[in-house]
């Protein structure tokens, strides 16, 4: 059986963490939130039963399939920095991806995992702000993946646009995933190294129809770019341009 281990992951990890492993829990980002907690103190859970999205989304974690994870990270980030978490996180798993398993992983603007067109994971970023100071006082990243196919197969809302890593269970797999994104994490948090282009050549819908959608009503658009801070400009029927912050749509992929 491919086994989360606290231990197996420390010995992987060119710096060690406190790690928590959990059976089954609500939600890993909620107990960082509500729970006494010491920077980069980790939960990762076998199953969540109210595992979290953006945009109050759910995201489905079922027993056994997958890993769920979050990291409380108290750096005094400044608020421009805070919007870069997300997709840093993303360059960062899937690099984990590629590196333990050869698999091709693509990045839906701007926090899910692809993998061959369906989402195969999912990030959630949430910070604290001390607005004397305008610095971080913590900053949560909460990690979903499919690793395995669910045993029960996925819910029918996303049994179309899910998928999974292995068809196989693989002793260790997890492990090797966990520690590699971390290493990969530690490699970028302090922003020293750059990783836009990262980002940028594994984003997948640049170029492409998407359909934007903004209080509830969906415009179609062609997303064109990205900047430096990662808000996507996107055209418009009427030709009319316009950047987009990651906290403000959600884009669907026009196909």
């Amino acid at each position: 059986m491919d086994i989360i281990d606290e231990k197996e992951i420390n010995l992987r990890l060119k710096n060690k963490l406190n790690i928590k492993i959990f059976d089954e829990i609500s939600s890993t980002n909620t107990y960082l939130k509500e729970n006494p907690s010491s920077d980069k103190d980790v939960i990762i859970a076998n199953m969540q039963t109210k595992g979290r999205g953006r945009i109050g989304k759910s995201f489905y974690s079922p027993l056994g399939s997958g890993i769920y994870m979050s990291i409380i990270l108290k750096n005094k980030f400044e608020k421009e920095k805070l919007s870069l978490i997300t997709p840093l996180a993303a360059v960062c798993m899937c690099k984990a991806i590629e590196n333990t398993l050869n698999i091709d992983t693509n990045i839906k603007w701007v926090n899910d995992i692809f993998v061959k067109g369906k989402k195969v994971c999912g990030i959630l970023t949430e910070s604290s702000i001390d607005y004397n100071t305008g610095l971080s006082n913590y900053v949560i990243i909460g990690v979903g993946i499919n690793v395995y196919k669910p045993k029960n197969g996925f819910t029918s809302d996303i049994k179309d646009s899910a998928t999974y890593l292995l068809e196989k269970e693989q002793n260790g797999i997890k492990n090797e995933i966990i520690a590699s994104f971390f290493n990969n994490l530690f490699g970028y948090i302090n922003f020293e190294n750059d990783f836009f282009d990262e980002y940028k050549k594994r984003c997948f819908i640049l170029g492409k129809k998407i359909g934007v959608i903004k209080n509830g009503k969906e415009i179609n658009a062609i997303a064109k770019d990205l900047n430096k801070d990662f808000n996507l400009l996107v055209q418009y029927d009427d030709k009319s341009e316009e950047f987009l912050s990651s906290g403000e749509i959600s884009i669907k992929i026009n196909r």
